[in-house]
């Protein structure tokens, strides 16, 4: 047999080259398997921390801001609704079989914070249910005359209350940082065990949700509807501000764990884009202006505000990504 023949047969095969733009991984395998989530997913984080904030900032105003804060009440419970209807279909569309989030409802697996998420996502969907409706039966109605109301409207009232408040309360936080925990459980290298994600996550939610609720309220006032945006805005600001400050501490513990990742390469640019938003909507809020420009200097600093909010989630979801295609980026 020829020497070259007999030496091609006693030779294990080789390993295939890797390519170079290929990820690090065996036998050309990647070692982790990149997210499949997409860009829905992210909208599904903001949209349903913005609608838990909300939820909870009108449940606080109803119970402690008197009539004077009705406004916020009513307001927040409406956007509460309206930003947590798209979320369920964006989560269905982003898990890619429609059976998958009605099969999570068959069991009740706390541990699991994909089960618990859409136990708590179906929950808070009629919590807030009970609070709309609850709205609607007292709409032009007069509240402090106990003679408008009989016993079964007091029944009523009384069970939607224990709804929407007793039970919406602690689902709605639940829900604003659930999508927290669920990362820190992935394997993915940049969310991996980070105990940053779930606070980060439930500041962002609140910093969104007070500042889409000051951003309805001063459009409204604006297209000439009467919810007295001026008495409502000093403490919408200044629970913006809580919540700016707590996600920036949040951000920069979450910077500083994380590494390479978030400040390198094509995510760099989008943590500094979200970093420069939240400094710019305080420093909107800080400038001085005329009484009469108060209102467009407030729409502009709770759009950038809300800019940064989804532009920060968009940008984890995306670090996971990259960190999946490589793995040593932790390190």
């Amino acid at each position: 047999m020829p020497h070259d023949v007999a030496t091609m047969r006693m030779s294990p095969p080789s390993a295939p080259t890797a390519r170079v733009d290929e990820p690090p991984g065996y036998y050309d395998v990647p070692m982790l398997t990149p997210p499949v989530w997409s860009e829905l997913i992210a909208w599904y984080f903001f949209l349903g921390g913005l609608s838990a904030s909300a939820f909870v900032t009108a449940r606080l105003a109803e119970r402690f801001g008197g009539q004077r804060f009705r406004p916020v009440a009513r307001v927040g419970t409406c956007l509460a609704a309206a930003a947590i209807l798209p979320c369920v279909p964006l989560l269905i569309a982003d898990l890619g079989d429609r059976k998958r989030f009605h099969h999570m409802l068959r069991v009740f697996k706390p541990r699991s914070p994909m089960n618990l998420g859409a136990w708590t996502l179906t929950g808070y969907c009629g919590a807030g249910a009970a609070a709309l409706a609850r709205e609607w039966l007292r709409w032009g109605k007069a509240e402090d005359d106990p003679a408008a109301h009989g016993l079964a409207e007091c029944a009523l009232d009384g069970l939607l209350v224990a709804i929407s408040d007793v039970a919406g309360v602690p689902l709605a936080l639940l829900l604003s940082t659930y999508t927290g925990v669920l990362l820190s459980g992935a394997s993915t290298p940049v969310w991996c065990k980070s105990p940053w994600l779930p606070p980060l996550f439930t500041a962002g939610a609140f910093s969104s949700g007070t500042a889409a609720l000051s951003l309805t309220l001063e459009s409204l006032e604006a297209a000439g509807v009467t919810v007295d945006a001026e008495a409502a805005r000093q403490p919408l600001h200044r629970l913006n501000t809580a919540s700016h400050l707590a996600e920036s501490l949040a951000l920069a513990g979450y910077l500083a764990a994380e590494g390479r990742p978030l400040l390198k390469g094509t995510i760099a640019p989008r943590v500094r884009t979200t970093a420069l938003s939240i400094a710019g909507a305080e420093i909107l809020k800080l400038t001085p202006v005329p009484a009469r420009a108060k209102r467009w200097t407030t729409i502009a600093a709770t759009a950038l505000a809300l800019f940064g909010a989804y532009n920060l989630r968009s940008t984890i979801v995306r670090a996971g990504v990259v960190s999946a295609r490589d793995p040593a980026s932790r390190y």
